[in-house]
């Protein structure tokens, strides 16, 4: 089932994109919330009283063939992408003016990674 694609970016010192082929399965894993669960939450307190603290947490598998890109146009687009959903459209004209040189060079010494869904 596809759900979408998942992009981002590696130095290009960093050896792990060589290791990308047509066939080599990836993995991206992600952290969601986590929280601390006292045993007083448990209604088997009430009931038994033999409860134990616990943790709680969500976590995220994505798989898939991921490739590398070297295409500076597609770097610089996966840049703004991610320059736009993550920062606040009211200080984005301040960061412009620094961004757009940072992105010209900072697409340089990366390489951007797909992972189809």
């Amino acid at each position: 089932m596809a759900l979408g694609t998942l992009i981002g970016d590696v130095s290009r010192a960093n050896r792990v994109w060589r290791e990308l082929g047509t066939h080599t399965s990836s993995l991206m894993m992600f952290r969601g919330p986590e929280a601390y669960v006292t045993p007083g939450w448990d209604p088997g307190k009430a009931e038994h009283g033999k409860v134990v603290p616990t943790w709680i947490y969500a976590a995220a598998h994505a798989h898939g063939i991921a490739r590398a890109v070297e295409k500076r146009g597609w770097l610089l687009n996966m840049l703004n992408r991610l320059t736009d959903a993550t920062i606040a459209p009211s200080s984005l004209s301040m960061y412009e003016a620094e961004a757009s040189a940072t992105r010209q060079g900072a697409s340089r010494p990366m390489i951007g990674k797909v992972w189809p869904a």
